[in-house]
């Protein structure tokens, strides 16, 4: 119970300090930890479908860091976002 606690507590920290884009990259990285701690200092033996799976969380964080293209956003990703119902305003 305390470390499950200790890590909400760690994770909304890190929600309100970085972009919500570092943020879940540094989530995709908890499962690489845990394999290779495991294998560290449990001595588990990693195989074919843990390196798979370790393959396609860097791959995703690849896609996920990529810079993003200098295109003009689609005309739909313009709409303002008191249009939507957001009010900034109402958050502080």
């Amino acid at each position: 119970v305390v470390g499950l606690l200790l890590s909400q507590w760690a994770w909304f920290g890190a929600v309100q300090a970085l972009p919500a884009t570092v943020a879940g990259i540094g989530s995709l990285s908890v499962p690489v930890v845990g394999v290779i701690g495991s294998a560290i200092w449990l001595g588990e033996r990693v195989g074919a479908p843990e390196i798979a799976a370790l393959v396609l969380i860097g791959a995703s964080v690849l896609l996920a860091m990529r810079p993003q293209s200098a295109q003009e956003p689609a005309a739909a990703a313009r709409v303002p976002a008191r249009a939507l119902g957001f009010d900034p305003k109402r958050l502080r």
